[in-house]
């Protein structure tokens, strides 16, 4: 089957494309304005709600959500197999964060499978951005499906505790996970099936714990026993002053119970925001969902459809071809994005849009030499280039990026360079690269404060992978150095 039909991508590029627009979200979505801008109004009362339940004091991030109104645009943004597997997908770019959803999504189990998927990962996107503490994988996990299934009342309450219709049936069907199992299983480790049975499983100790055990404090104890690298198990029996044994048998007995649903009320001074939603020109819209797609891994085929489809229709396509050479240059495809590149008009090339991938396949092409054979003359070039785009164009975190990698492979001093991470960390606080970048460069200039300042949250982002590893034994070579000294 192929990853996009054509079919799909007309229904796309044809449709009447919104955006709603409040203080915290801004949606594009070729679905019904109405349920557009109730969709806004919902994430903007969710995150009142869930930074009161985190004790969060906010965040400045704004989020983007591409709403499709159904499989086949949803499809065409993310291929035919991943549109019938999945309702969204979640995704932190050098141009912000993304959450992709299919508002049509007719899960098996879940009413609102797309609804409950955002306030999961909006959950996530609350917690890595303003918390430093670092989760067990089971409560990260369990927590955010916890708040998944948030609802509002008419009398200005919020409800949490209503269990997710597809982890009950997981629940059912494969059983909760042993209690230290669950407590011990890592990103790392974890296979498919193990994965499903842990956001089941997750949910439900959460559920008790939090809601029902009267034991919330002293889970607080846990978690931060957790933090300062105490063995799971153990935490929680003395955090909770219970054995094992008899944790686990309540945490069963959960199973078998019903389920009770608190409820609370808004903060009084909460008002819920004006949105403001407008119908997007063609153009704009496609101009949008190109600038995602280009950002996104494993997207070249998707966009080249949606250039396609618009090139038959007579409609411009320079800045497609730009979107899909940026994302060919991500895929490490820099002899394709040149081709491309190259049949753009010279009148069109002073443009950001073209002078943006044009300074990135340069940049990448000197990044792929080794150190000595790097052409000083053209990185010098490639640093200019990434100036005049900071100065016109610095809303985003990959222009300061590009920057700051030119300026290292330059030999600038470590602390200058890392002024153009911070700037571009700033803007995109959970794009991995980033992240890791600058972390990395703390290190290096014994930051420890601010090394952990960065690496904790990246660490809930990276578990499971390689560079995490590094990232834990720096930490702890900085924490000993901090000691000593």
């Amino acid at each position: 089957m192929p990853p996009v039909t054509a079919a799909d991508a007309e229904r796309l590029v044809d449709s009447r494309w919104y955006q709603a627009d409040s203080p915290n979200f801004r949606i594009i979505s070729n679905g019904d304005s109405m349920e557009v801008e109730k969709l806004a109004r919902e994430l903007e009362g969710f995150r009142v709600a869930a930074l009161g339940l985190l004790q969060l004091s906010g965040d400045s991030q704004k989020l983007t959500i591409i709403a499709a109104a159904d499989r086949a645009s949803y499809g065409a943004m993310v291929g035919n197999k991943m549109s019938l597997n999945t309702s969204g997908v979640y995704n932190n770019t050098p141009v912000g964060s993304y959450a992709l959803l299919n508002l049509d999504g007719r899960g098996v189990y879940a009413i609102h499978p797309a609804r409950e998927f955002l306030f999961h990962e909006y959950t996530h996107f609350l917690t890595y951005s303003r918390g430093t503490q670092r989760y067990p994988y089971w409560y990260s996990e369990g927590f955010a499906e916890l708040l998944s299934t948030l609802s509002f009342t008419d009398d200005d309450r919020f409800q949490i505790g209503t269990p997710p219709a597809s982890r009950a049936a997981t629940l059912l069907n494969m059983r909760p996970m042993p209690l230290e199992q669950l407590l011990r299983l890592t990103a790392k480790e974890a296979r498919k099936r193990d994965r499903v049975r842990l956001y089941a499983s997750g949910w439900m100790l959460a559920h008790w714990l939090l809601l029902s055990s009267g034991k919330a404090d002293e889970f607080g104890e846990y978690l931060r026993m957790y933090q300062q690298g105490a063995d799971p198990v153990k935490a929680l029996e003395s955090a909770l002053s219970m054995p094992i044994a008899d944790i686990e048998a309540v945490y069963r007995q959960q199973f078998h119970g019903k389920f009770p649903v608190r409820s609370s009320a808004m903060p009084q001074d909460y008002e819920a925001p004006a949105i403001k939603v407008d119908l997007l020109s063609k153009p704009q819209a496609i101009k949008e969902i190109a600038q995602y797609l280009a950002n996104v891994p494993r997207r070249t085929e998707q966009l080249s459809s949606i250039l396609q489809e618009v090139s038959e229709k007579g409609g411009e396509i320079a800045q497609l071809k730009a979107s899909l050479a940026e994302a060919k240059i991500g895929a490490g495809e820099l002899d394709s994005a040149e081709q491309l590149l190259a049949t753009i008009p010279q009148a069109q090339r002073e443009s950001i849009w073209f002078r943006s991938p044009w300074a990135w396949l340069q940049l990448y092409r000197q990044l792929h030499r080794k150190t000595q054979q790097r052409d000083k003359a053209v990185l010098r070039d490639i640093r200019d280039q990434f100036v005049y785009l900071v100065n016109n164009n610095d809303t985003g975190a990959t222009h300061w990026y590009g920057l700051a990698l030119a300026m290292k492979m330059l030999g600038y001093p470590r602390e200058k360079y890392t002024e153009m991470l911070e700037q571009a960390y700033f803007r995109a606080p959970r794009e991995t690269a980033i992240a890791f970048e600058l972390a990395v460069e703390l290190y290096r200039l014994n930051d420890a404060d601010y090394f952990a300042e960065v690496a904790t949250p990246l660490l809930m982002d990276l578990d499971g992978r390689p560079e995490a590893e590094r990232l834990q034994r720096m930490l702890a070579e900085l924490e000993v150095s901090d000691k000593e000294g």
